[in-house]
């Protein structure tokens, strides 16, 4: 759990990647669990409120109407996000990444929120320039509003900046919210008030994502933080995607464009699967695994990877299917197979063939570069 004074990238810690725990922590849907149950402990004693007093009087005021109908839409809130929140942390979440403009996504979510923030006596201060990410459209804008709904629950003044970050070129997102100070006997806002279900849900749509999130939550303000890693910029009036540290995708060092990216890996072979995921690790990708290509087939109807590496002893008719129905819908979808032979590479060409072949024992050396210069084609 964030302390009051530091950001933390993974809070809550129960919701840490591979279902990590802390020493002595609920597990994860305990958590989920406990959020939904005291965020649906108000809006139900409302209604059975107004019941009882219905029961009593046979009457029904427009303020219990009011009153009825708010909670209603309350507990319909809880209801959605435990849908989502659920959709989210199984790890089984479709993505279709295109050229969002976020500056317009976010005016947009503020102008709908206007009236709210007025009636609510938040005053908004912000300063949002032009960014585009490569993200997926739904899940972004989900992301917004899970953001909103979690940065402004006791704000006095919201303020907001969206712009470029210096290096990498990454779009950066901050939300700051100076909290009112609580009258007597106003509930004070405490830690399971920061970690409600907004947040759960902004935290694993931001994991899903790949995007960095970093918050703090004190007395006095609310902090957040979120990094897009792939981000748009405009070169020479061309639209060209961050590389970190202005070279080539082709050059030395990694591009940092192909961050949040999903990769696939067909692979009963423990090693290997050991060995590509601590390279997709340090290149920021996501990464799972199946053992048969029958069981790839299955995966990619629920979630498309965005590149499929596979061991060659496991290309068999239903891979070749799975092969010719993802190029049928991306022609250019890039795959990666490892051969158990040895020196063997051959990259693929960039307007045609779509298969690079490495050998097993240049996984190491070799399978960072290529994934930087496949994905780069998918962006």
């Amino acid at each position: 759990m964030a302390s009051p004074s530091g950001f933390s990238g993974t809070v809550p810690s129960v919701l840490e990647e591979d279902g990590a725990q802390e020493h002595g922590s609920a597990p994860a849907d305990f958590a989920v669990v406990g959020a939904i149950g005291e965020q649906l402990s108000s809006p139900v004693s409302v209604m059975q409120q107004v019941v009882h007093e219905f029961t009593q009087t046979r009457k029904i005021t427009s303020l219990q109407m009011r009153q009825l109908y708010d909670s209603i839409e309350s507990a319909r809130k809880v209801a959605l996000q435990a849908q989502q929140i659920a959709r989210m942390g199984s790890g089984q979440v479709r993505q279709a990444p295109e050229t969002v403009s976020l500056d317009a996504l976010l005016n947009s979510a503020l102008s709908e929120r206007a009236r709210t923030f007025q009636q609510r006596k938040i005053e908004l201060f912000p300063s949002i320039k032009k960014v585009q990410v490569i993200v997926d459209p739904a899940l972004v804008a989900n992301l917004v509003e899970a953001s909103l709904d979690w940065i402004s629950r006791y704000a006095q003044r919201l303020v907001i900046s969206l712009e470029m970050k210096n290096w990498p070129e990454n779009g950066i997102l901050r939300l700051k919210a100076l909290k009112a100070p609580a009258n007597p006997g106003e509930k004070q806002p405490s830690g399971d008030d920061a970690n409600n279900l907004d947040w759960h849900l902004l935290f694993l749509t931001a994991k899903a994502m790949g995007i960095s999130i970093e918050r703090v939550n004190a007395p006095s303000e609310s902090v957040l933080i979120l990094e897009f890693p792939r981000t748009v910029r405009q070169v020479q009036g061309l639209t060209a995607t961050e590389i970190d540290g202005g070279e080539s995708i082709f050059g030395e060092n990694e591009s940092k464009a192909v961050a949040g990216h999903h990769i696939l890996l067909i692979s009963a072979d423990e090693g290997l699967k050991s060995d590509v995921k601590m390279i997709c690790r340090a290149m920021n990708l996501r990464m799972d695994s199946v053992p048969t290509s029958s069981q790839a087939a299955r995966f990619c109807e629920l979630d498309r990877p965005d590149l499929i590496i596979v061991e060659e002893s496991l290309k068999d008719n239903p891979y070749d299917r799975l092969q010719n129905q993802l190029t049928a819908v991306l022609p250019s979808f890039p795959f990666v197979e490892i051969s158990s032979g040895g020196n063997t590479f051959a990259m693929s060409n960039w307007m045609n063939e779509n298969v690079t072949i490495i050998s097993r024992s240049d996984v190491h050396s070799r399978l960072r570069q290529v994934l930087t210069s496949e994905l780069a084609k998918v962006l």
